[in-house]
């Protein structure tokens, strides 16, 4: 069994969240504030790498963006959307990689770990219908900057999936080209076929210079300077079954996993703390269960919870640990609505998330939001 003193310290910052008060004084923002929207920071796994490989310095250009470096270990706090927007743009010009954005999604692996729970969705839906169903509530939790929508008419031969940016939420080419391949190389790994193409891909930004990226990760039309920004595919995608491949799952929730362990280092590989590592993966998908951790670690329930029990524990009780400290960081740095941070820890409605947290602290989200905000001061 592999230890050491730094494992043991992050885990137990990650799950003893009640023990502790939040005192996070790297933000240089505040992620869902007035005039400022929020993504999950998970959307910058793989940026480090794709810009190093790139010849460039993440670190700088975080700065420059105004976003925490300590945001690329952080994959379940949240980042302002705007400098987000803002940090994909500054690559692309420092990197004269005016597709930077369409060719990093292109070097993500293929399960497109940057999207979250995305891929791991697939596992509980029977067709492509039903995915994007899951993916549009999922989207509207990872971040409140820009949703998506399927738009399809009955009886029409075409389907859309339509990408919307809020009003307060900043354009950009290189984040919209980033998100839009993102989803389509998702769509292509859950139904098993690596060479899908839609119909039409548009966008609402200008035609650039050099299409090569974009022919390289579409494979069909694209148009420029459109009313909307969407993917265009034929109807019958809907009705398409998903590869239903435990053995994906299993790989996908793997890899997610091992991220996660990687950024803290070894770990002490205890059950308990490899479903605290599996929880987040999975939250605010709808779908966090302890059958779905079970399949995702490759044994049945019964065996998990008799594991959990030997070291003195359960998944119920993780799952809480793993929400409160979630929440309380959430709320101590961020702004994001109540109801989103909800969401994000997959509580159905505010109302029972109010309730745990009252549990955990004594104080309602706001309160302890308020209180938090006064000791950052």
């Amino acid at each position: 069994m592999l230890q050491n003193s730094r494992a043991g310290a992050d885990i137990s910052l990650m799950l003893d969240g009640h023990a502790r008060e939040a005192s996070y004084s790297h933000a240089s923002v505040i992620p869902g504030a007035a005039g400022d929207s929020y993504v999950r920071a998970i959307a910058l796994t793989g940026f480090e790498q794709a810009v190093a490989a790139a010849g460039g310095e993440p670190a700088a250009l975080l700065e420059r963006a105004g976003i925490a470096a300590a945001s690329l270990a952080e994959p379940d706090t949240l980042v302002s959307h705007r400098r987000f927007t803002s940090l994909l743009e500054l690559a692309a010009k420092s990197l004269a990689r005016p597709s930077f954005g369409l060719d990093w999604a292109q070097s993500q692996p293929a399960h497109c770990p940057n999207l979250g729970p995305l891929l791991l969705l697939a596992r509980f839906d029977k067709t492509v219908r039903g995915w994007l169903r899951s993916v549009t509530r999922y989207w509207s939790f990872h971040t409140n900057g820009a949703s998506v929508k399927l738009l399809h008419e009955p009886g029409s031969d075409r389907a859309i999936l339509r990408y919307a940016l809020e009003s307060y939420a900043p354009s950009g080419r290189q984040v919209t080209e980033h998100t839009i391949a993102s989803f389509l190389m998702a769509a292509r790994q859950v139904v098993g076929h690596p060479d899908l193409q839609p119909t039409l891909v548009r966008f609402q930004h200008g035609r650039p210079t050099d299409l090569a990226s974009h022919n390289a990760a579409f494979g069909c039309p694209v148009e420029f300077d459109a009313a909307h920004t969407e993917i265009v595919f034929a109807a019958e995608w809907l009705d398409m079954p998903l590869d239903d491949d435990l053995d994906l799952f299993k790989k996908v929730m793997s890899h997610h996993i091992r991220q996660r362990i990687d950024r803290m280092g070894v770990y002490d590989q205890s059950m308990k703390t490899t479903v605290a590592l599996a929880i987040p993966s999975l939250l605010g998908s709808g779908r966090c269960s302890i059958g779905a951790i079970a399949d995702s670690l490759g044994i049945n329930v019964k065996k998990l919870q008799r594991l959990l029990i030997g070291e003195g524990t359960t998944f119920s009780a993780i799952l809480e640990e793993v929400r409160e400290a979630i929440g309380r960081r959430l709320l101590a740095e961020t702004s994001a609505p109540v109801s989103r941070v909800a969401g994000l820890l997959d509580y159905s409605t505010t109302a029972p998330f109010t309730q745990a947290f009252k549990r955990w602290t004594g104080k309602s989200p706001l309160a302890y939001r308020a209180t938090a905000r006064g000791r950052r001061k």
